[in-house]
């Protein structure tokens, strides 16, 4: 039922986006040589043949937490439906016996529906997204100032993005990081540790004194990674999506420049 519902959550994100073969070969960057690392990955600015690479990875990725979340949220479901099933047996006992396989059945289908719902909530979230700064990545990142977007580069290809953002709506002395994404086939490299180490230093350098991102709980070694470079959280609620998402996560995340 899962790839069911992942494959149909794809076919919605392919017609949704517009797609269109990629300039690459016709566009030519200057590679960040001092980014070099073994396995000839590269960590360099974003540039614009990037843009709809980026933009499947980004969505890829987000997919990819559709799984763990449910993996959290479903454990409170289910206490619940344990408690309720003490009265369930009591009817049960009182009236008919076969309640409780029409019980049962009925806790398996407000199980799918709540992988459902978690599916559409990646999918409304991604095409937010999509449709506003990965839109128009360079205007959203390079044209704006005190903002910059990298990509990690392998064999040609993009197999990681992360970008820092200030707009109007933040404190002159932060930024935010937003986009973190590494390609599921080369994870294990450091290459997300070397998107954030380049983010840190650009924010530094720029000035910045604070530099803050948002996460959910779903995205345990993203949150790894972040505490291992010393950020701290500074609030935790529930996921503002959804009333069904509750035990699911949003948390802030903050380190001081």
């Amino acid at each position: 039922m899962q790839h069911f519902f992942f494959s149909l959550a794809m076919v919605c994100y392919v017609n949704n986006i517009t797609t269109s073969p990629s300039p690459r070969k016709f566009c030519e960057v200057v590679p960040d040589k001092s980014s070099s690392c073994d396995n000839q990955v590269i960590i360099r600015p974003y540039e614009s043949c990037d843009r709809e690479e980026c933009r499947e990875l980004f969505a890829e990725g987000m997919w990819q937490l559709a799984n763990p979340a449910m993996k959290m949220t479903l454990p409170g479901f289910l206490r619940y439906a344990g408690c309720l099933a003490v009265l369930v047996v009591g009817i049960a006992m009182k009236y008919s016996f076969v309640i409780l396989p029409l019980y049962v059945v009925l806790v398996a289908l407000f199980s799918a529906c709540l992988y459902i719902h978690i599916y559409m909530e990646c999918y409304k979230f991604i095409n937010s997204c999509l449709n506003m700064d990965l839109k128009d990545i360079r205007k959203s990142y390079m044209d704006q100032k005190g903002s910059h977007m990298w990509v990690a580069e392998l064999k040609g290809q993009v197999v990681g993005m992360v970008g820092v953002i200030h707009t109007e709506d933040h404190h002159p002395s932060v930024v935010e990081l937003q986009r973190m994404t590494v390609s599921r086939t080369t994870r294990r490299l450091g290459i997300a540790k070397k998107l954030l180490q380049k983010s840190l230093t650009f924010s530094k350098e720029y000035g910045y004194k604070k530099i803050i991102l948002s996460t959910t709980g779903a995205q345990t070694p993203a949150i790894s990674l972040y505490k291992q470079a010393g950020f701290s959280i500074f609030s935790s609620i529930p996921h503002p999506a959804s009333s069904l998402l509750r035990d699911l996560p949003y948390n802030s995340y903050e380190l001081k420049l």
